[in-house]
This record gives structure tokens, sequence and C-alpha cells, in this order.
């Protein structure tokens, strides 16, 4: 199996975690109730879409990550700049931040998460090898 193709599993695989996590997470603890029943109600269906949400700018990062054969720091540079083009997407359809509190600050943390998956990813890849530094033979 290629680097890249193991890179695009890696970073889909940590993105659908980590999208699950920070959409699961809040519902689960949220105590309000609205006309379809109480929020922690739809745990379920947060972690799905959380699954679904952040595999694929995972696997982004990940095929990225594989294909221009980043070391830790270009790696997480990668996934930090995969969420800011999450968050400018996000602002770019119409996202008010006063009024959308929850989902600003879902779009806020993408930037230091995407960084995570990409500095992983990279560690991950890159056992044994030492692409930060250029070699001179």
């Amino acid at each position: 199996m290629g680097r890249p193709v193991l890179s695009c599993i890696l970073g889909g695989v940590a993105g659908a975690v980590g999208g699950a996590l920070l959409l699961g997470v809040p519902t689960y603890f949220d105590s309000r109730s609205g006309f379809l029943g109480s929020n922690s109600d739809w745990t379920p269906v947060a972690v799905a879409m959380g699954l679904v949400l952040g595999g694929i700018p995972g696997a982004v990062i990940g095929l990225l990550v594989g294909l221009t054969n980043a070391g830790k720091a270009r790696g997480a540079v990668i996934g930090a700049g995969i969420g800011l083009i999450i968050l400018v997407i996000l602002f770019a359809l119409g996202l008010n931040p006063l009024l959308d509190r929850e989902i600003a600050l879902m779009g806020l943390s993408s930037i230091p998460v995407g960084g995570v998956i990409g500095l992983l990813v990279s560690a991950i890849t890159n056992q044994g090898r030492n692409t930060d530094k250029e070699e001179v033979i």
C-alpha cells in the first residue's frame, strides 16, 4: 500500500474521530429541550454527522500530507490550512458568529484539530525518516 493511500486512510480515521468528538460531546451534555425532545437524545445523530464531516477533511489532509511527503511541521501546517479553509467556507456561506456561536466555535476548532491530524498522519507515516531537515551528502 502506498504512502498517500495509507495517509489518506489514517487522516480519514483521525478526522472522523475528531469530528465525532467535536459534535457528539457537546450534544450529549446539552440539557436544553426542543419540540423534538431532549437535545441529548440526538447524540447518535451528532456523532454520525461528525464522522462524515470530520472524516472527509481528515482524508483530504492525509492525502495532501502523503502526496507531499510532509514532515511533522509541514503536516501540521497543511492540516491547519485545511481547517482555515473550512472556517472561510463557513463565513462565505453566511455564518454570523453572533447568532451561530456554536457553529462558529466548531469552525474555529477545525484549525487546531486539522493541525493535529496533519501532525499525527505525518508522524505515523514518517517513522524512521527525517523529512523536516534536508540531508547533505
